[in-house]
């Protein structure tokens, strides 16, 4: 997507989990970004590297805000020779108004 801003941000590896090896759930991760009405942005986050299975992420909006929508859409892991794993998704903001947010999601079971 030529018009989305690209964001790389480390989600703690320290989030409500179950195991070690196990679904990991996380809320109010990363750094809090802008998204303007009408904007995409991709989202780049890990665990320090480590592959957390399957993984979810969805928009933690902060207040105040003027009541925006957020889609996330084109959720994808990216794993590495190395081992160095990556996960990404997109986000647009269906308005109305710009809005403060980071990310919050988790594992299957």
């Amino acid at each position: 997507m030529d018009s989305s801003t690209r964001v790389d941000r480390p989600v703690p590896a320290t989030g409500r989990h179950r195991e070690e090896s196990g679904p990991i759930a996380f809320t109010n991760a990363g750094d809090i970004v802008f998204l303007a009405q009408g904007g995409t942005l991709r989202y780049f986050y890990s665990f320090g590297g480590a592959d957390r299975g399957f993984q979810q992420a969805g928009a933690d909006i902060k207040t105040p805000n003027n009541g925006a929508e957020v889609v996330a859409f084109d959720q994808s892991k990216q794993k590495l020779t190395n081992g160095t794993t990556t996960y990404r998704v997109s986000f647009r903001n269906l308005g109305p108004g710009g809005i403060f947010f980071n990310i919050q999601g988790g594992g299957a079971a």
